[in-house]
């Protein structure tokens, strides 16, 4: 990740490699598909690499900015992923007290709620949801399934018959 320091270099580097492939394409009138891409950036990726020891695409070092995080999580340390994080993704803690206090909640549109930690101990039946009594009759087995002779004549080979 970059401090403002670091970012302003690498915004620097990044903008001055954008240029230089704007002004061939101009020079030589040729389609962006033909301007070898990873040649022209490769010094930008270097540079991230040389500075922080792991290679990255040059599109993704500029989201590599710490001021874009929110404070380290308060029980593995690890840099929350946005400064609007409701849990770490690392450990699954909420980022605030209040939010791990929130009970589960239905889901009433059917999608994933990546935002929020189940609540495994929530445990009230609601809306009643209850059965008013046992249960007065078992589950039973499905019907067994009647044979049936000669389903498939293993000895011919599949075709349509017309």
């Amino acid at each position: 990740m970059l401090d403002e320091q670091e970012y302003a270099e690498a915004c620097s580097l990044y903008r001055e490699f954008t240029m230089g492939v704007k002004k061939f394409r101009q020079q030589w009138n040729v389609p962006l598909a033909s301007v070898d891409i990873d040649e022209r950036f490769r010094p930008v990726r270097e540079w991230y690499e040389q500075l922080t020891g792991v290679s990255c695409r040059e599109n993704a070092i500029m989201h590599h900015r710490l001021s874009h995080l929110r404070n380290p999580c308060r029980v593995c340390g690890k840099p929350l992923r946005s400064p609007r994080a409701k849990l770490c993704v690392s450990c699954g803690t909420a980022t605030s007290p209040q939010l791990a206090r929130l009970p589960s909640r239905i889901d009433q549109d059917g999608s994933a709620v990546r935002d929020e930690a189940p609540d495994l101990l929530d445990l009230i039946i609601r809306n009643s949801d209850a059965a008013l009594g046992p249960v007065a009759q078992a589950v039973s087995g499905t019907d067994p399934a009647l044979p049936i002779g000669k389903a498939v004549d293993h000895d011919v080979a599949a075709r349509l018959h017309t």
